[in-house]
């Protein structure tokens, strides 16, 4: 018996979905099946009638559920005197993708509404998602591309049963210069951007785009610039394309002092996304009081 499947019992009390109870304890809804499953086997019995309106607790369910939530109430004493006399710290990774005020934030966040000690690093996606598979970091905060232009990526993710919880998203846009032919158009068409050499930053999701171009046969890509001044410059005056979120465009404008325009492609719908990864083997109160805390940041005007 699990603590997990105790807990599982008691988010049961409270939503009758198995599918929002498991999202309660941030697990999938296959995982918190399992447990439930697993449990009943153990125990002997079912612990549910399985109705339309989800799953609703028999007599020996609700005899289990009472021993349950007495056991979790002792777990609880126990993790507070745990407390008292040593914190917890969390090993917590930002993707460099993420951004200075990203980062600032999230912090600035945690500390002020948990009491625990937090040890944060910085890394490349790929080296923090490295780290987590390998139980060297208890969370990270990436940035993901949808399953349609990342597939290798989410299929690694979700064989290693890890968790992605989305906390933001935003439409990518390709970024030229203000006397771009392109300028003028709102929208175009996918042909019209492979006309125009494409220039990156050495982050990750400008990858996709250059596997895009290399995937129709324009591969026009010109070279990665990592500094960001150095990008937008090199934007300005030529006629290269490069992607960017596409609500920093007028904070771009603003710090750089380049006239910059975004423009979209017709039915060309590419979502950059931040979110939380995790292991989904976690049932940890503290843990999922972090996972709360970066749930309940507002990132509409960080990036």
């Amino acid at each position: 018996m699990r603590i997990v499947q105790l807990e599982l019992l008691n988010a049961l009390n409270k939503e009758t979905s198995l599918a929002k109870a498991s999202e309660s304890l941030f697990i999938s809804q296959p995982s918190g099946s399992l447990a439930i499953k697993e449990l009943e086997n153990e125990l002997g019995c079912a612990l549910f009638d399985r109705t339309h309106r989800g799953l609703i607790f028999n007599e020996k369910g609700r005899a289990v559920l009472i021993q349950a939530q007495i056991i979790l109430d002792e777990i609880e004493k126990i993790r507070t005197l745990s407390r008292r006399s040593h914190k917890r710290k969390f090993m917590i990774g930002f993707d460099r993708n993420a951004g200075n005020e990203f980062f600032a934030k999230a912090i600035s966040a945690l500390k002020k509404d948990m009491d625990i000690d937090i040890e944060s690093i910085w890394k490349d996606r790929d080296e923090l998602i490295s780290d987590i598979i390998g139980r060297q970091l208890d969370i990270c905060i990436v940035s993901l591309a949808t399953k349609q232009y990342e597939p290798e990526l989410w299929q690694i993710i979700e064989e290693s049963g890890m968790v992605f919880k989305e906390l933001y998203k935003e439409y990518m846009c390709f970024l030229v210069s203000e006397d771009h032919p392109l300028s003028d158009e709102n929208c175009v068409i996918l042909y019209d951007i492979l006309q125009y050499p494409y220039v990156t930053m050495n982050n990750n999701r400008d990858k996709y785009f250059v596997n895009l171009y290399r995937r129709l046969g324009a591969d026009r890509r010109i070279t990665y610039i990592d500094d960001a001044a150095s990008f937008y410059k090199f934007l300005q005056y030529t006629r290269a394309i490069g992607v960017c979120v596409s609500n920093s465009v007028n904070k771009i404008n603003v710090r750089y002092g380049r006239r910059l325009k975004a423009v979209y492609i017709d039915n060309f719908k590419f979502y950059y996304q931040v979110g939380l990864l995790f292991r989904n083997d976690f049932s940890d109160k503290e843990f999922n009081e972090i996972v709360q805390v970066f749930s309940e940041i507002n990132y509409k005007y960080i990036f």
